[in-house]
């Protein structure tokens, strides 16, 4: 997973231990945003997925997870047009970037 850690301690001072709290927090909405995705993709709502993946993608960015914010906003991209193609795919692999995510302590 790619991850920028300096520009993750940049966006909050140098603060570790806020780092972490953030990235716990990033963890947790993740779950809730990657759910959002799955059931949008399970009752076909472009919009739902859009609007999840939207979120991720905003939250990565401000934490340095250039990997997730690529998916995300690939997701978020082909849900406007309504292209579904290779999103079982790209929840995948936000699955495992979640996972990954995880670790970091």
């Amino acid at each position: 997973m790619e991850w920028n850690k300096k520009t993750a301690l940049e966006s909050v001072d140098g603060d570790e231990e806020l780092l972490q709290e953030l990235i716990n927090l990033f963890v947790d909405t993740m779950e809730g945003d990657i759910n959002k995705i799955k059931e949008g993709n399970r009752i076909d709502n472009n919009s739902e997925i859009a609007s999840a993946a939207h979120s991720i993608k905003g939250s990565s960015v401000a934490l340095g997870f250039e990997g997730i914010r690529e998916v995300a906003e690939k997701i978020e991209k082909k849900a406007k047009v309504g292209d579904s193609t290779t999103l079982s795919d790209d929840i995948k692999q936000l699955d495992a970037f979640l996972e990954k995510t995880k670790e970091i302590n």
